[in-house]
């Protein structure tokens, strides 16, 4: 086939596919899977996640259970409030992230918000809450 066949049928597909399917540009508030900050927030996330599922056993353990009831050091409670702050930072930004379904990747805020809704919200809303709300 010639390059000029191959456009035209390119053309001919790119015009008769469904508004989901047609090529996307993303609004200035949407994160595509590229983005830089999307890409440095994911692994910032990842290490406070590791960092949780180390620390959290011994906080556990060791402080909330302590038969003495000391205060936490500030440097420890700084270090708390700074993943309490990226896990809701976190819960925002999933209001933002593009997501793939079948056909690639989404980039309609609308269809965004509602995935998000229906899928992780409830659960990252749950991780943000307080224990104290619960006991």
């Amino acid at each position: 086939m010639r390059a000029d066949q191959i456009k035209t049928i390119e053309a001919f597909y790119k015009s008769h596919a469904l508004p989901s399917q047609q090529e996307q540009t993303p609004s200035k508030y949407v994160l595509p899977e590229e983005n830089r900050f999307r890409i440095w927030w994911n692994v910032c996330l990842t290490l406070v996640l590791i960092f949780t599922a180390v620390y959290l056993p011994y906080r556990i353990a060791f402080v909330d259970f302590a038969l003495s009831k000391q205060k936490l050091p500030l440097v420890q409670q700084a270090v708390e409030w700074i993943v309490e702050f990226v896990f809701y930072t976190d819960l925002v930004l999933g209001f933002f992230v593009t997501f793939r379904n079948s056909i690639g990747e989404v980039f309609d805020h609308r269809q965004i918000v509602c995935n998000y809704l229906r899928s992780y919200f409830l659960l990252n809303l749950v991780a943000c809450l307080p224990p104290e709300l619960f006991g």
